[in-house]
């Protein structure tokens, strides 16, 4: 099943392969922000037509649900065609602060929709875009005999309550928010997002869950902003999910970017399999949490967009960093 639902996405593919988050990297959502170059549509739209200019198939590596990446129409053929169940995204938002739904192309900058394929909900899943229209679910990524998310989720949770560590779930991860316009999305079916009130919690956690199997922690914090959040996931957040699709892909000698904005992105730029005469390179967008590159080895290469930069926040560092041919 992998092998046939990758058919359309290796069609289409370069040996040139962009990975590219969105929040923070390409756009934002305008309760998130008030970066001028985060909320321009053009220029993220600028940034993917650049991309695409140079060759390079652009892949989405995003913490947004998998809806929130397709227009109305490739939403509707996934649900016709390939069943996909996930409800519609609640993107808008009224005067009292409630979400409704929105066509994501009125909202959302065009370019970032119907990308061929979509690693959403911050690595937990795969969607891939078919021929004939419609998004199909990746259903390898998981074993077979998987637990389902509700018992995934209940496990996880139970196993929870039994530490006395501090932190609070996130209003996204409950249906009855979503259904009252609390939040924009239905929760993801294998990620948990937590909030800490120290960092020093949410450490305390993360060495717990390194003592369970098939559990994993993503530390998403932005410790500038005081702010301190993790998910957790069966999966190693973006690591296995890119690694899953490039294992389908099956493109030797390929160049990789890596695009992004925080630590879940660097570490797929240091720790993702480089395939066989493959090379990898991670840009740490302008504007970012982070602010060191750390060393890495002859066949990776990580920029960091504050330094090369200056001055040029998420897409437009973006745009910059296509103009210069040295890094082509």
């Amino acid at each position: 099943m992998s092998q046939s639902i990758y058919q359309y996405a290796r069609s289409i593919a370069s040996n040139k392969l962009a990975f590219i988050d969105l929040d923070g990297t390409l756009t934002s959502h305008p309760w998130d922000t008030n970066e001028k170059d985060l909320l321009d549509k053009d220029l993220t739209n600028q940034a993917i037509d650049m991309l695409q200019s140079k060759e390079y198939v652009c892949i989405l590596g995003t913490s947004r649900t998998a809806e929130m990446c397709m227009s109305e129409t490739q939403y509707v053929l996934s649900k016709k065609n390939y069943g996909f169940s996930r409800p519609q995204p609640h993107m808008g938002l009224d005067d009292n602060n409630k979400h409704f739904y929105v066509k994501p192309e009125s909202y959302v900058p065009q370019k970032i929709l119907d990308l061929p394929i979509i690693i959403s909900a911050s690595g937990a899943r795969i969607d891939l875009l078919q021929k004939d229209g419609g998004y199909v679910q990746d259903q390898s990524f998981y074993p077979p005999d998987f637990p389902g998310p509700a018992a995934w989720r209940g496990k996880v949770m139970s196993f929870l309550s039994t530490l006395s560590i501090p932190f609070s779930y996130s209003p996204i991860d409950s249906e009855i928010n979503y259904q009252n316009g609390i939040t924009d999305i239905f929760p993801a079916e294998y990620r948990i997002q937590l909030s800490f009130p120290t960092q020093s919690e949410l450490l305390r956690l993360s060495d717990e869950i390194k003592k369970i199997d098939d559990l994993y922690l993503t530390d998403d914090s932005n410790p500038d902003k005081n702010i301190f959040m993790a998910y957790l996931m069966p999966k190693n957040g973006k690591i296995d999910a890119v690694n899953h699709v490039m294992s389908n892909l099956q493109k030797e000698n390929a160049e990789i970017l890596i695009i992004g904005d925080s630590l879940p992105d660097l570490e797929v730029g240091l720790k993702m399999t480089v395939t066989p005469g493959g090379k990898i390179t991670c840009f740490i967008v302008g504007g970012s949490r982070l602010r060191y590159a750390p060393k890495t080895n002859v066949n990776r290469k990580i920029i960091m967009g504050d330094s090369a930069f200056p001055q040029a926040i998420g897409p437009k560092s973006i745009v910059e960093f296509i103009k210069r041919s040295k890094y082509n």
